[in-house]
Protein backbone atom coordinates (compact mmCIF):
# COMPACT_ATOMS: atom_id res chain seq x y z
CA UNK A 1 0.00 0.00 0.00
CA UNK A 2 0.96 3.54 -0.65
CA UNK A 3 1.75 5.80 2.15
CA UNK A 4 0.13 8.75 2.53
CA UNK A 5 0.42 12.10 4.28
CA UNK A 6 -2.07 13.48 6.95
CA UNK A 7 -4.88 14.56 4.92
CA UNK A 8 -5.73 16.71 8.16
CA UNK A 9 -2.78 18.69 7.82
CA UNK A 10 -3.91 20.43 4.30
CA UNK A 11 -6.09 20.72 1.41
CA UNK A 12 -6.00 17.00 -0.90
CA UNK A 13 -4.27 17.13 -3.52
CA UNK A 14 -5.80 15.69 -6.87
CA UNK A 15 -3.11 12.87 -6.62
CA UNK A 16 -4.27 11.48 -3.35
CA UNK A 17 -7.55 10.10 -4.34
CA UNK A 18 -5.46 8.65 -7.60
CA UNK A 19 -3.08 7.42 -5.44
CA UNK A 20 -5.94 5.87 -2.95
CA UNK A 21 -7.65 4.28 -5.87
CA UNK A 22 -4.87 2.38 -7.16
CA UNK A 23 -4.67 1.02 -3.35
CA UNK A 24 -7.93 -0.08 -3.95
CA UNK A 25 -7.35 -1.35 -7.38
CA UNK A 26 -4.33 -3.56 -5.74
CA UNK A 27 -7.00 -4.25 -2.33
CA UNK A 28 -9.54 -5.69 -4.99
CA UNK A 29 -7.50 -8.02 -7.00
CA UNK A 30 -6.23 -9.76 -3.35
CA UNK A 31 -9.49 -10.11 -2.63
CA UNK A 32 -10.73 -12.08 -5.99
CA UNK A 33 -7.01 -13.97 -6.03
CA UNK A 34 -7.88 -14.61 -2.19
CA UNK A 35 -11.84 -15.36 -2.89
CA UNK A 36 -11.01 -17.68 -5.96
CA UNK A 37 -7.98 -19.42 -3.88
CA UNK A 38 -11.22 -20.73 -1.42
CA UNK A 39 -13.15 -21.49 -4.14
CA UNK A 40 -10.36 -23.72 -5.83
CA UNK A 41 -9.54 -25.65 -2.75
CA UNK A 42 -9.63 -29.33 -2.64
CA UNK A 43 -10.29 -29.30 0.83
CA UNK A 44 -14.32 -29.21 1.07
CA UNK A 45 -14.18 -27.50 4.42
CA UNK A 46 -11.45 -24.41 3.24
CA UNK A 47 -14.30 -23.96 0.35
CA UNK A 48 -17.14 -23.98 3.11
CA UNK A 49 -15.29 -21.29 5.02
CA UNK A 50 -14.99 -19.35 1.50
CA UNK A 51 -18.94 -18.57 1.46
CA UNK A 52 -17.70 -16.75 4.83
CA UNK A 53 -16.07 -14.13 2.37
CA UNK A 54 -18.67 -11.15 1.04
CA UNK A 55 -19.76 -11.76 -2.65
CA UNK A 56 -20.42 -8.18 -2.84
CA UNK A 57 -16.87 -6.73 -1.79
CA UNK A 58 -16.02 -6.72 -5.08
CA UNK A 59 -18.98 -4.76 -6.00
CA UNK A 60 -18.34 -2.65 -2.77
CA UNK A 61 -15.09 -1.92 -3.85
CA UNK A 62 -15.40 -0.94 -7.65
CA UNK A 63 -18.46 1.57 -6.67
CA UNK A 64 -15.79 3.19 -4.03
CA UNK A 65 -13.33 3.36 -7.05
CA UNK A 66 -16.65 5.02 -9.37
CA UNK A 67 -16.59 7.84 -6.44
CA UNK A 68 -12.72 8.32 -6.02
CA UNK A 69 -12.47 8.38 -10.04
CA UNK A 70 -15.41 11.05 -9.91
CA UNK A 71 -14.08 13.17 -7.31
CA UNK A 72 -10.91 13.65 -9.37
CA UNK A 73 -11.82 15.84 -11.99
CA UNK A 74 -13.72 18.79 -9.93
CA UNK A 75 -10.96 18.54 -6.93
CA UNK A 76 -8.55 19.55 -10.18
CA UNK A 77 -11.13 22.48 -11.24
CA UNK A 78 -11.70 23.51 -7.41
CA UNK A 79 -7.73 24.01 -6.77
CA UNK A 80 -7.27 25.33 -10.12
CA UNK A 81 -9.99 27.94 -9.52
CA UNK A 82 -9.01 29.55 -5.94
CA UNK A 83 -5.42 29.68 -7.30
CA UNK A 84 -3.64 33.25 -7.13
CA UNK A 85 -5.40 36.07 -8.96
CA UNK A 86 -8.22 34.40 -9.41
CA UNK A 87 -11.84 35.55 -8.19
CA UNK A 88 -12.57 32.35 -5.65
CA UNK A 89 -16.02 33.19 -4.37
CA UNK A 90 -17.77 30.03 -3.74
CA UNK A 91 -19.84 29.62 -7.14
CA UNK A 92 -19.69 29.74 -10.68
CA UNK A 93 -20.49 32.68 -12.84
CA UNK A 94 -20.73 33.07 -16.83
CA UNK A 95 -17.68 34.90 -17.66
CA UNK A 96 -19.79 37.45 -18.99
CA UNK A 97 -23.49 38.14 -17.35
CA UNK A 98 -22.29 36.59 -13.82
CA UNK A 99 -24.17 35.13 -11.28
CA UNK A 100 -26.92 33.81 -13.87
CA UNK A 101 -26.12 30.33 -13.85
CA UNK A 102 -28.41 26.81 -13.52
CA UNK A 103 -27.38 23.86 -13.26
CA UNK A 104 -28.98 19.90 -13.39
CA UNK A 105 -27.65 16.64 -13.69
CA UNK A 106 -23.79 17.36 -14.10
CA UNK A 107 -24.44 20.00 -16.77
CA UNK A 108 -24.47 24.09 -16.09
CA UNK A 109 -25.81 26.70 -18.46
CA UNK A 110 -25.86 30.50 -18.37
CA UNK A 111 -29.77 32.12 -18.37
CA UNK A 112 -29.57 35.16 -19.75
CA UNK A 113 -31.32 35.98 -22.46
CA UNK A 114 -29.26 35.08 -25.69
CA UNK A 115 -26.75 33.74 -24.39
CA UNK A 116 -25.70 30.29 -25.55
CA UNK A 117 -22.93 28.97 -22.55
CA UNK A 118 -23.33 25.69 -21.11
CA UNK A 119 -20.76 23.45 -19.40
CA UNK A 120 -20.47 19.41 -18.96
CA UNK A 121 -19.64 19.97 -15.17
CA UNK A 122 -21.37 21.18 -12.47
CA UNK A 123 -19.78 25.38 -13.04
CA UNK A 124 -22.49 26.55 -10.90
CA UNK A 125 -21.23 24.12 -7.80
CA UNK A 126 -17.41 25.24 -8.45
CA UNK A 127 -15.22 28.35 -7.29
CA UNK A 128 -15.16 31.02 -10.09
CA UNK A 129 -12.36 30.52 -12.09
CA UNK A 130 -12.36 34.40 -13.92
CA UNK A 131 -9.48 36.58 -13.31
CA UNK A 132 -9.20 38.77 -10.66
CA UNK A 133 -10.78 42.52 -12.14
CA UNK A 134 -11.81 44.55 -8.99
CA UNK A 135 -10.93 44.80 -5.59
CA UNK A 136 -12.50 46.13 -2.44
CA UNK A 137 -11.85 45.59 1.19
CA UNK A 138 -13.77 42.48 2.77
CA UNK A 139 -15.85 43.01 5.63
CA UNK A 140 -12.43 42.04 8.06
CA UNK A 141 -10.56 44.83 5.84
CA UNK A 142 -8.58 41.90 4.01
CA UNK A 143 -7.89 42.56 0.56
CA UNK A 144 -10.45 40.73 -1.24
CA UNK A 145 -10.89 40.37 -5.39
CA UNK A 146 -13.49 39.50 -7.67
CA UNK A 147 -13.71 38.79 -11.95
CA UNK A 148 -15.31 41.42 -13.64
CA UNK A 149 -18.49 39.40 -13.96
CA UNK A 150 -18.77 38.58 -10.01
CA UNK A 151 -18.04 42.73 -9.18
CA UNK A 152 -20.79 43.65 -12.57
CA UNK A 153 -23.77 41.45 -10.59
CA UNK A 154 -25.65 42.64 -8.11
CA UNK A 155 -25.16 39.93 -5.26
CA UNK A 156 -25.80 40.34 -1.75
CA UNK A 157 -23.94 37.01 -1.80
CA UNK A 158 -20.85 38.48 -2.62
CA UNK A 159 -18.34 37.74 -0.06
CA UNK A 160 -15.41 40.14 -2.04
Amino acid sequence: MTEHPDLTAGLPTPAQPRDLAADVRALRKRAVALGAAFTASADEGIRRIGYLIDDDGDGLLEGYLGDLDRAIEPLVRHRTATGPGLCGVPWGVCPEHGNTLRSSAGRTWCTATGCDRGWNYDRLGAPCGEPVAATSPTPAGRPGGGASATAATPNTRCAV
